[in-house]
Parts: structure tokens; sequence; C-alpha cells
């Protein structure tokens, strides 16, 4: 397992149990005024009951998710709050918590281990009773990482150990620590987390990274461990980070090499899972020179690489730009910014800077470092439009002579014109080079979509737009400094509506004329549960005809249910509630309940309400285990609705770490399928349901059975060494398999329930019922 995903599920609480269960349900602080301040407070003893003095208490607050942050804002001004327990082991904080935030309280002891807890939010005025924390003696955990070989590994390894609390725990959090290796003495001692269960793995500064160990430590007692590399060994590797020009150029396999010093070449290849990382694996130890050879880059090498280091290579293009810049008055410009653009360079264009806009310009014009290919040239001169050249087939080491002429001043120009042929002013008009109308999320960002272009449905991408301006008192419009060519050109007229004209603009090009569609109003109830009025929980409404992927802005619905929507295009609309379930800005799930039609009328306000109390959904978590382990990465849990419970969503929950999910779905009943690919087997839970306002958070447990499987030939012999596979209903044949030992033996721990088994590369099974019991199963196999 990777550390940066110990560190995310460090982030999650975790939840221990072997049957759905009810959980307290929370008491809601009544609405108070935002500055009005909250109060946490506990106290800490040890496993006598004696208070702890002297414990470093500490609160972390930080954003929740995206909504609250939009919703509430964040506090410039925000820091953390830090005490100290007193001599009766007291502690308390009163601070104003910012709306929009989550908190960690963490205490720390020099002789005590760590303890964590976590709240989605504290409210306003809230008086927050942590309760009683008990502070353990540390368990201490030693050990050390070796490669495949039993070898120890030392020099740039670190280790991370992640604590789960105990069962029952309530808002407790996990905690994580890290240590790194001793290079004198080739351990790693981690000493400040309390007892219990902690998983650990191991990782060096070149990302490779050691198999997961689950260990139980004892409070003042020493756990040992040894964490084996799972993968090549790193002392037998090199690796290379490439960074390109443009990113999405990368070395062409084959022209990257490790040469030893007899001049045997060894090919390196793309690591997979890795973006820009190469490596070759099971070298002889020693020293190498690493080299790329591809015509596209200028050459590039470098000596003295050792096997279990790393090397970061910064290609640069081998081709270059001459490029003579005349102004309109005949001079050369001075200074002047240089984009291109790739047409098609890897799975997207890309666009890559060569100089700042406002740059003085290179001696002799001369641009170096240009990866070649076929791309559009942008040439930005102070004061003047953008200039725009096509260059095709640029070649590996060539350099393009290229004259590029300031020309521009023709106006784009034109008026807005209300539906009743009154002048619009104070609209926003955006313009946009080419025939689709560009976006306004960020510089730089492309977004693929299918969108009406011209009357016709077409895939595109919608561009970054180039200018905006707003109509004046009299409608008018104009961006006075264009170039000839084709322009979208966009007028927002509200939110919601928007008209879109196609301009070629040349030298005696006449102002347009864009009269804007009549509008109507909608003021819309939207009816929501009790339930529905959480922070984690948001409900907007969209509507089903904005196809426009890149400009659509959904209208929040508020705690009353109120939704104004002003400035929709006229006709038939139809609404959907968007409901999103959130934890985080990228943790969430979404679904959608379409509401109903409505009739916009020209300059009419339409109203509606729309009952979502029944229809609305069931949101919640659900933590899987495995015999109260975490879900293997291999595994794979499914919220399964039973037969009458009404199926409106197709995907019935988000994966979130550690086989922890989060659902939104109908009320009813459910249960969880879980499949253990690589164990072999699948495993449904007993049926249970999902009501509004019932347990928000669910925890199944796979329980297995452990039992010993005999295998015999048909006179009744054992039959040892024999590879046996077996698997479950869904399951192909063969899934997992393991070897009989000499007495004919299997032992397997396996969910209870039917399971075939067979001999390796059969298909056909023997079906045995897996349940708990004393002695062997026998499983008799035909042939040898």
């Amino acid at each position: 397992m990777s550390l940066l995903a110990i560190l995310a599920l460090a982030l999650t609480p975790w939840a221990a149990a072997q049957t759905p269960q009810k959980q307290a349900p929370q008491k809601q602080a009544p609405e108070q005024a935002d500055d009005a301040p909250c109060r946490v407070h506990g106290r800490l003893v040890d496993t006598q009951g004696a208070p702890v003095a002297g414990a470093t208490v500490k609160i972390h607050g930080w954003g929740a998710n995206s909504d609250r942050i939009q919703r509430y804002g964040t506090p410039e001004d925000w820091k953390d709050p830090e005490t100290v327990s007193d001599t009766d082991g007291r502690y308390a904080f009163s601070f104003v918590s910012p709306r929009a935030f989550q908190y960690t309280l963490q205490v720390e002891h020099a002789d005590y281990g760590k303890i964590r807890w976590r709240w989605h939010k504290i409210d306003p005025a809230q008086d927050l009773d942590v309760g009683t924390g008990v502070l353990e003696a540390p368990a201490v955990i030693t050990g050390y990482v070796v490669g495949s070989d039993g070898e120890l590994l030392v020099e740039g390894w670190f280790v991370g150990a992640w604590h789960h609390p105990a069962e029952g725990s309530g808002d407790r959090e996990s905690i994580v620590s890290y240590a790194a290796i001793d290079p004198e003495e080739g351990t790693f001692r981690i000493a400040d987390l309390p007892p219990g269960r902690v998983e650990l793995s191991a990782r060096d500064r070149n990302g490779v990274e050691t198999a997961e160990k689950r260990i139980e430590t004892k409070a003042g007692e020493i756990a040992e461990v040894e964490l084996e590399v799972d993968g090549p060994d790193p002392r037998k590797r090199i690796l290379l980070n490439v960074f390109p020009r443009p990113y999405s150029v990368f070395p062409a396999e084959r022209t990257v090499h490790a040469v030893a010093e007899g001049g045997r070449r060894y090919p390196l290849v793309p690591v997979p899972g890795r973006t820009n990382d190469w490596h070759v694996i099971e070298l002889i130890p020693g020293t190498y020179t690493v080299e790329i050879d591809d015509p596209r880059f200028e050459p590039w090498r470098q000596e003295g690489v050792s096997t279990g280091t790393q090397v970061t290579a910064h290609l640069k293009g081998s081709a270059a730009l001459r490029l003579h810049v005349v102004t309109p008055g005949g001079g050369a410009a001075t200074h002047y910014g240089v984009r291109i653009r790739y047409r098609r360079e890897g799975s997207s264009p890309r666009t890559v800077v060569l100089a700042e806009d406002g740059a003085a310009a290179p001696v002799d014009g001369r641009i170096d470092g240009v990866v070649p290919g076929d791309f559009e040239l942008e040439v930005r001169v102070p004061d003047w439009p953008a200039q725009y050249v096509v260059v095709g087939a640029l070649a590996a080491g060539e350099t393009r002579e290229l004259t590029v002429s300031v020309t521009g001043g023709l106006p784009l120009s034109g008026t807005v014109l209300r539906a009743d042929g009154s002048p619009a002013p104070g609209v926003a008009v955006q313009l946009t080079r080419g025939d689709v109308p560009g976006h306004d999320l960020a510089p730089g960002t492309r977004i693929s979509t299918w969108m009406e272009v011209q009357g016709k449905q077409r895939a595109v991408r919608i561009l970054y737009r180039d200018q905006e301006t707003r109509t004046g008192a009299d409608g008018t419009f104009a961006f006075p400094r264009c170039t000839a060519s084709e322009y979208a050109v966009r007028v927002v007229a509200s939110p919601y509506a928007f008209v879109d004209r196609v301009v070629a603009l040349e030298a005696d090009a006449s102002p347009v004329t864009i009269p804007l569609a009549p509008l109507g109003d909608a003021e819309l109830t939207v009816l929501l549960p009790a339930d529905a009025a959480r922070d984690d929980i948001a409900v907007r409404l969209r509507r089903v005809d904005h196809v426009d992927r890149g400009h659509e802005r959904p209208a929040p619905i508020g705690p009353d249910g109120a939704c104004l929507l002003e400035g929709l295009p006229t006709g038939s609309r139809t609404f959907l509630a968007a409901i999103t379930f959130h934890e985080n800005s990228t943790d969430f799930t979404m679904r959608q309940i379409e509401l109903g039609s409505l009739v916009i009328r020209a300059g009419e306000r339409a109203r509606a309400t729309y009952d979502l109390r029944e229809s609305f959904p069931v949101a919640g978590t659900v933590s899987v285990t495995i015999a109260g382990e975490p879900l293997p990465s291999r595994s794979q849990a499914v919220l399964q609705p039973e037969k009458g419970t009404p199926r409106r969503f197709r995907q019935n929950w988000a994966p979130q770490s550690k086989g922890r999910y989060k659902y939104l779905v109908e009320a009813g009943a459910y249960r969880v399928i879980v499949s253990a690919y690589d164990a072999g087997w699948i495993w449904t839970s007993p049926a249970f349901r999902l009501e509004r306002g019932g347990e928000s958070d669910q925890v199944i447990d796979v329980p297995l059975v452990q039992r010993t499987l005999r295998v015999l030939d048909p006179e009744g012999q054992p039959l040892a060494g024999r590879e046996i596979t077996w698997w479950s209903h869904r399951l192909r044949p063969g899934s997992a398999k393991a070897q009989t030992d000499r007495e004919g033996r299997l032992t397997l721990e396996l969910p209870p329930g039917k399971h075939n088994f067979a001999s390796a590369n059969e298909t056909q099974g023997t079906e045995l019922a897996w349940t708990t019991g004393d002695g062997d199963l026998e499983l008799v196999l035909q042939g040898d």
C-alpha cells in the first residue's frame, strides 16, 4: 500500500462492528450567530483513572468541502488553538468556529501514545464535551526493511504506521506516525502510538514500497517487524524522472538506456502507473551512464549513476524558431510573448509558453528548445491583438525562419437588443477565436464535451475565452483590435440564457446586431425532508435542456426549499434536483431526480412546488471489513437492493478509502455483496434496511471460517502437493489456488456458504458447503 494512501486513510474515521448497527443520533445544535463562540472541553486520565497533566492538546481546523467553503467562506486569520491539560487532566477551548470547517483534536504527551478525535463540523455556540480520554503507555514498534533476498535496506527508507482505534471509540480518529531507518543500526523505531491494531509499510525516496503488514501491539511492549519489498530489488534498479516540454511529449521507448562501463546497453521502460518515471531493474550493482537519444530532444546523458538511485532528466526540444516580428510601422518589435499550441501530441493538444508576455525579444529572434511537430504559433505584442501562424512539420533539429507581421486594429463591434427591440445595457459579451464559445474556468483548462454548434451536435473542446466586455447604455459593444479570423461571440443574457453568433471578421466587416430571446422567471419551491438540511448534502436545481456543460450554472436550493431562477428562456423547461453527498471537495457521490416541467412565458414569473419528501434519497456510509480487517485492495463491495426496493439510481454508492462507501439510495432493503477476487470467493450479507432519519453509518463484516480440506484420490489416498483451485458462484473457475501438504491437507479461510473446488486447470468443480465444525472436509478428485 502507498504511504500516500495511508495518509489519506488517516483522515477517515474508523468504524468497526460485525453487523449493521445503530448509532446514537447526534443532537443538532440550535441555529446561532456565526460569531457565537463554541466550547470544546474534556479530561485526560491514564489507565488507572489518574488525571494526566501537562499533555499538549491541539485543534486543527480546515475546509470541509467546496460547498461549505463557497457558502460560508474561510477566515484568513484562523490559527489552530492549542492548550495544556491542568493538574486534574482537564482542558478547554473557546473559539469562533467557522461554519465551513471540519476539525481534529489531538493529544500528545511524552509518556503516552497519541490519541485523536475528528468532527465533520462544530457549530457556533456548541458545547462539545469530548469526554474522558484514556491515555495508554505507548507500544514500541521496531524493525527493519529487507529486499527479496533478505538483505537489509537502509538508505533513503522511511516507515509509516497507521493505528486503528478500538471498536466503540466513537469519534476517535486513526493516527499515522513515520520513522526513518537509522543509518547505523539499520532499524526503525516508532514509540508515539497507543497500543492496538497497527498497519505498517515502508517506502524509499524512489517510490519503492514494501508489502503491508498488520500487527497487534500491547502497551509497554516492543513489537519487532520485518517489512519486505514488494516488487523489484531497489538496489538493482535505476529510476529516471523525465520532464519534457510540452508535458504530453515523452521519449519513445528504445531511446532511453542505461549503459554499463563495458558498453552493454539496458533499455529503460515506463514504470507502470507512473506518468513520467522510467526504470531498469535487475542490474548488476555498480555505476552506469543513463542517456536519452531521441531525435525530438537534444541528447541527454548523465554519467556515474549508481544502482539504487534516482536521476532526473529535463529534456529540451531539438528544434528552434527564428522570429522576425514586424510592427505595423515596419520596425521590429522589441517585446513580445510567444506560445505554441501543438495540434496532436499524445492524447490531447498542449500549450507551451516559450516567452512570457512583454518579454524582451531574444537575440536574433531565436527561440531554442522547441519540440518538433505540427503546431500553431501565437505571438503577443503589447497593445496589439495576438497574431497566429500555423507551423507544419517542424523537423527534429530544424531551425524554422518565420516572419510575423503584426496586423490588427480591426474592430469587431455590434449592438445587443432586448426582445422588444430596445438596447440592452450592461450585458456581458464574450469573444473566443474559433466557432465554439470559450469558458471561464481557468486559463489553460480545456473542456471536452458534446454540444450544439451552429445547429449540429458536435464533439468539441471548449477553450478559455479570449476577451470579455459589457454593452454600454446604448447596447453597443466593441473589441477594437482583432485580427481577420473567425470568432464565436457569446452574449450572456442571464446565468441561464445566452445567444451565440459566429462572426467571420474581415477588413470591411460591418457591426453585428444580436437580438436577445424573450426571457421569463421561475419561482420554485422544493419540499425536502428534515434530514436533507445537512452541511454535507447540497441540493441544486439543474435544467435538462442545458447541454452546454462548459457554462452550466446550477442554482442552489435554500434550506427552506426556495429557488428563484431569473432570466430563463421561454418555453417548456424541465428541471432536475441534483443531490450531492459530500465529505470533502473530492470525496462525494451525486444523484439526480427529475422534478417536472414548467412553461416559462416572456416577462412573467412562473411558480411551481415539487415534493421530494418521499423520493429524497437516504444518505450515509457503509464500512466493509473482512473478519474485522480492512477490505484488501483487490476486493470490491456492491450495495444491492432487494426485490421490491426501487432502483431509481443506477450507481448506488461511491467507494471511499479502505472499504468505506458513501451511498445515496432509495429507502428500502439492501444487501452488500463482497467479492474478494484474489481469495476466490463472493459473499452476500443478510438483508438490512436503510431508512431516512435512521442510522447513517453501517458496518458490514464478512465472517471467515477456517477449515481444513483433505484431498483424496478415488481410493481414499491423500494427494500430496496437488494444486487446488476454488471459486464461488459468479467467479470464473480457478480464481484462487494453493497446494496440499504431504498429507493432502489444505487449510483455508473462507466465508460460510457453498464453494467449488477442483484440481488445477479444471473448470468443473465439486461444490462443498463451507460451515463451522470440527474435522476435515473431504474432497475426492478423479485421476492422478
